[in-house]
């Protein structure tokens, strides 16, 4: 289960409540909620959506379940109120971090929030069910980067901006050069491998404790 809904919570928010002895008309407001719903999740978030409703009456089957388009529909017989079993799902869910708990209730939204579970109030709901742009679930993907490991941002070749100030630093005197600082200029101050490879041929031959210290190549 990913998306937890208080059902007549929301049925307030969309204005399609009355009497609540006028069982017909409840139950017309329900289905057309369950088919809005339906209409804008797809197949796969259908199967993991749980809507509570409050049981006009103590039912002889409790809890009560039916299937609307593949959303789970319960009537909370067993409970004192869809307010508690929605609590009580919320509780006893073994991923709250991945569920989305719809309900405007101050008691749920503790019971979310503690858990940490993602709360959206029924007004802001229903804007995202009138809005077709918006998905109703995001994928629970969707923050992930897209690869993992190696970053999708690909670096320019060559030495890091912090890497390339250390160089030009190390060599000042050759940019106070003006023919060499214009070319610099002009063809961008990123040293590449290439170029940082013969600097560092150049600072070994240079240096009388490299030359003592390195090891002669080996005999093949």
């Amino acid at each position: 289960m990913r998306l937890l809904i208080d059902g007549y919570n929301l049925l307030h928010a969309q204005g399609l409540t009355g009497p609540a002895n006028d069982a017909e008309r409840l139950r017309k407001a329900r289905e057309k909620m369950l088919k809005t719903l339906s209409k804008r999740l797809s197949p796969m978030d259908r199967h993991v959506t749980r809507v509570i409703f409050d049981a006009a009456q103590k039912l002889p089957v409790a809890p009560r379940m039916l299937w609307v388009d593949g959303i789970t529909v319960e009537f909370a017989s067993e409970s004192s109120s869809a307010d508690e079993r929605v609590i009580d799902l919320i509780d006893r869910h073994d991923a709250p971090k991945k569920l989305v708990v719809v309900s405007s209730d101050n008691e749920i939204g503790e019971a979310a929030k503690r858990r940490g579970c993602r709360i959206i109030g029924a007004d802001e709901f229903m804007e995202i069910l009138e809005d077709p742009r918006r998905p109703v679930l995001v994928p629970l993907n969707a923050a992930k980067p897209a690869s993992l490991g190696r970053s999708s941002t690909q670096l320019p070749e060559g030495m890091v901006p912090k890497e390339t100030d250390y160089w030009l630093e190390q060599f000042a005197d050759l940019v106070a050069d003006e023919s060499i600082a214009q070319r610099l200029d002009r063809e961008h101050t990123i040293l590449k491998s290439i170029d940082v490879a013969a600097i560092e041929r150049e600072i070994r031959d240079s240096d009388p404790f490299e030359k003592k210290t390195r090891k002669p190549p080996a005999k093949s």
